[in-house]
């Protein structure tokens, strides 16, 4: 893991107000930098704050609630599937129902036929009997 070092610790910074003119002294040269960037909008390198325990606790509860976000849509998720996986098997068990109703249906038809074709079978032997005695 590196360990940067701010830039202040190595150079003197001094802000002055936007557009922020940093001066800098080194080795005895005056370097001025105009930034045309508001402090908000600087970037990291030139920003002098020091991370401090507040900064890094702020940091972490953000992680920690991006890994709450995370593991609840995880959970709706899952939800949802679940969700679906009842309403299928709530499906598949009335359409169960409807194909043993029909079975059922379709048996009491096939007797009720078997006996009808019984009948018309006795009707057309009686009746030619009664036709070949008469």
């Amino acid at each position: 893991m590196t360990i940067a070092t701010p830039l202040h610790s190595i150079v003197p910074i001094i802000e002055v107000p936007s557009p922020s003119i940093l001066l800098a002294k080194t080795n005895r040269k005056l370097l001025i930098c105009l930034l045309f960037l508001p402090p908000s909008c600087q970037p990291p390198y030139i920003s002098h704050e020091v991370p401090t325990e507040q900064g890094k606790l702020h940091k972490l509860n953000g992680t920690v609630k991006y890994f709450k976000g995370k593991l609840k849509e995880v959970e709706d998720q899952d939800t949802q599937a679940r969700l679906e996986k009842e309403s299928l098997e709530k499906r598949l068990k009335l359409h169960e129902e409807h194909l043993k109703e029909m079975c059922n249906l379709y048996s009491q038809m096939i007797e009720k036929m078997q006996e009808q074709h019984v009948d018309d079978l006795t009707q057309v032997i009686l009746g030619n009997w009664y036709n070949a005695n008469s």
